[in-house]
């Protein structure tokens, strides 16, 4: 399934990977829309990054499915998209990474004049992250208890927020709760854009090294987190690959099927037509 999305005469198309809607874009070309929309001023929801436990969570889960669908943009985050949209013939070079991107971004912000809000993470990321961006136009930032905010709490949230006019809210809570709390605080919320990147607010923080370039590159990032946490991640790392790799493999065959009796039946109908 293929959709086409335009914004400031800018277009992108979304590729559905076993069911989740990816967009297809460069890391540049991400920046670049991202940052018209917020130009524009007009608010877009939010932006999902999106990896194999993402979509693997999607395909059991279609309430979660659904949320990542409805996001302006799912980006393709983890290197196994990039080369699952590049086996569907389609897809960019290169991923657009959660913590690249919020760094690209917040470097960006003293030319562009964008306003960022930081809302997650723990105390100690967010002093950490306000030290190190102090001049880069951030706003605000906020560190919310862990267990679930009551109905109240969220509008007292969401009033913060408003009340000092941010172009980008970047959303550190984690998957999948970070944006099933972007999907729910959407509408109140007047930033243009609410991002979700996860262990990002850890990782340019300092609290959280980053996997070194090469097993970046490689797709092997996965297994650099999982050396850090081998207990959290262990069980999910194996599960949710594998089931990747199957889900996969089916949906790229019976692509490429599709793409074979597509043509054989256009060779058919052309001789049909002649005969005829």
């Amino acid at each position: 399934m293929r959709m086409v999305i335009v914004v400031g005469g800018s277009v992108f198309p979304k590729v559905s990977v076993l069911g989740s809607r990816i967009a297809n874009v460069e890391p540049t070309d991400a920046v670049r829309l991202l940052e018209t929309v917020a130009d524009e001023g007009k608010s877009r929801g939010y932006v999902c990054l999106s990896n194999v436990h993402t979509t693997i969570t999607g395909v059991f889960d279609s309430s979660y499915q659904a949320i990542t669908n409805g996001a302006y943009m799912a980006l393709p985050d983890g290197k196994p998209l990039v080369w699952a949209l590049r086996l569907l013939d389609v897809g960019p070079s290169r991923r657009t990474n959660g913590p690249m991107l919020m760094e690209e971004m917040l470097d960006r912000a003293p030319v562009t004049g964008h306003r960022h809000f930081f809302f997650g993470g723990s105390e100690e990321a967010r002093d950490k992250l306000l030290a190190r961006y102090s001049n880069h136009n951030v706003v605000g930032c906020f560190s919310p208890p862990f267990r679930e905010p009551t109905p109240e709490e969220d509008r007292e949230h969401a009033a913060m927020i408003n009340d000092v006019n941010p172009h980008f809210l970047w959303v550190g809570l984690g998957a999948p709760k970070q944006e099933r709390w972007m999907a729910r605080m959407a509408e109140q919320i007047d930033a243009p854009l609410l991002l979700g990147v996860g262990a990002a607010f850890d990782q340019l923080s300092g609290l959280k090294e980053r996997a070194p370039t090469w097993m970046q590159d490689r797709g092997l990032e996965w297994a650099y987190r999982l050396a850090q946490e081998p207990r959290r991640l262990g069980k999910r790392y194996v599960m949710t690959n594998s089931m990747f790799l199957l889900g996969l493999s089916g949906q790229v065959i019976a692509h490429r099927l599709g793409g074979l009796f597509k043509r054989f039946g256009r060779g058919s109908q052309g001789s049909g037509g002649t005969a005829v």
